[in-house]
């Protein structure tokens, strides 16, 4: 065991022994435990970024490629590097969809970034939705093994938890813009999570709701 010296305001030393006290512990154990527990998440993300960027993708939502998403796709401009990206449930799903060609690539090096820099944002409705999205299908569904392997690997991502609050959000832009329902969810729960960009396939690139901003994978751009 190695002793550590650590340099705390007031205030927060004040708080740590109070709750040391709560939980019957030393104020040292309490922050050996701390560290530890960190070490665990830092370690289960790396594995599950390596299962992400090692999996042999073969799914195919379609027998032919499919074509480009309807959505218009311009030029943005590029975010920095170390911003919060919400990843909508349709580019979870291409990311899987090998019969996407071009737009699949695009759409894992986009989350590659994401992965890297730790700025990747998910919700537990949207990893749902692409549960059903992928193996509901009547064809070229998706095995649900596969299915759950995956959304193991994004819940290092702590998925943000739709909550009261997240719904009175997504309410008020329901109202203010003529939006799907699950896009206010995706919206609400960005904004929630502190994302300052929303990953989307079908909403228009650039567009601003509540703060946070819409790009394509085809057209983001982080800043060198």
């Amino acid at each position: 065991m190695k002793n550590l010296t650590i340099t705390v305001d007031d205030s927060v030393l004040e708080w740590a022994r109070i709750e040391a006290a709560r939980r019957g512990a030393s104020v040292s154990r309490m922050v050996g435990d701390f560290m530890a527990e960190m070490q665990r998440r830092e370690d289960a993300y790396e594995r599950a970024y390596l299962a992400w960027r090692t999996d042999e993708r073969n799914w195919r939502a379609e027998v032919a490629a499919t074509a480009a998403p309807a959505v218009a796709v311009a030029a943005a401009e590029p975010l920095p590097r170390d911003v919060t990206v919400f990843v909508d449930t349709g580019v979870l799903v291409l990311a899987e969809d090998t019969s996407a060609g071009h737009w699949h690539v695009q759409t894992l090096d986009c989350l590659d970034h994401l992965w890297r820099e730790r700025t990747g944002r998910v919700s537990t409705q949207g990893l749902t939705a692409f549960y059903a999205a992928v193996t509901g299908r009547a064809q070229c569904a998706m095995p649900q093994g596969d299915a759950r392997a995956a959304i193991r690997r994004y819940n290092s991502w702590t998925p943000w938890q739709i909550d009261a609050a997240t719904l009175e959000t997504a309410w008020a832009l329901q109202a203010r813009h003529p939006l799907a329902w699950g896009d206010c969810l995706a919206l609400a729960a960005a904004q929630h999570s502190g994302c300052a960009a929303l990953l989307s396939l079908h909403l228009p690139g650039g567009a601003q709701y509540g703060g946070v901003q819409v790009a394509h994978p085809a057209s983001l751009q982080f800043a060198a």
